[in-house]
C-alpha cells in the first residue's frame, strides 16, 4: 500500500516540475521578441555583438536584443541549453526558447560543443538561483551543472542557425 502512494506521490511531483519548467520558459519567451529565423534577417533594433564584447561586459547588454555570428559552441548542457566560446578559456551560457527547442526537435537535430552557429535572443540578468532553476527544471542535465558559465548573464535565444 505504501508503494502506491509513494508512486503517485512521484507522479504528481513529476508533473508539477515539467508544469514549472513549461511556465518558466514561457515567462522568458513572453520577455523576449520574436527574432528572424535565419543571420541574414537581423534588423537595425538588433545589435550585432561580438564575442569580445560579451567578454568584455557581460552586462553591458541586458535587456537588449542581441544576436551573435559565427560563434563555436563550447558544450551542450542540455535538452535546451549550450554554452558559447568566447575565448579558449571563457564560455557563455545560452537558454533556447520552447519554440526554438520544438524548430530543433522537429528538424532532427541537437546542438552539440564544436558546432559554429548564429545565436538570437535577448540578453537576462544571470543568477545562482536562476542556474538552480535551469537544472530543477531539467534544461541543463544535473550532470552538467558544474560546465555552467559563470556569468552574469545569460542569452535566452529563439533562434539558432547551425552552419
Amino acid at each position: 500500500m505504501a508503494e502506491r502512494g509513494a508512486s503517485r506521490l512521484g507522479t504528481v511531483l513529476t508533473i508539477a516540475a515539467l508544469v514549472s519548467v513549461g511556465v518558466f520558459l514561457f515567462y522568458l519567451n513572453r520577455q523576449a521578441t520574436q527574432l528572424p529565423a535565419s543571420a541574414e534577417e537581423v534588423s537595425e533594433e538588433e545589435q550585432l555583438v561580438s564575442a569580445a564584447d560579451l567578454l568584455a561586459s557581460p552586462t553591458t547588454h541586458v535587456g537588449r536584443r542581441a544576436s551573435i555570428d559565427s560563434i563555436r559552441v563550447a558544450a551542450g548542457l542540455g535538452q535546451a541549453a549550450f554554452s558559447l566560446a568566447l575565448d579558449d578559456s571563457t564560455a557563455y551560457p545560452v537558454l533556447l526558447n520552447p519554440d526554438m527547442i520544438q524548430r530543433l526537435r522537429r528538424a532532427n537535430t541537437s546542438v552539440y560543443g564544436g558546432d559554429l552557429v548564429y545565436v538570437g535572443g535577448s540578453i537576462f540578468t544571470l543568477t545562482d538561483s536562476i542556474r538552480s532553476e535551469w537544472v530543477a527544471q531539467g534544461a541543463v542535465e544535473e550532470a552538467l551543472q558544474g560546465s555552467l558559465p559563470a556569468t552574469p548573464s545569460f542569452l535566452f535565444a529563439d533562434s539558432v542557425v547551425i552552419y
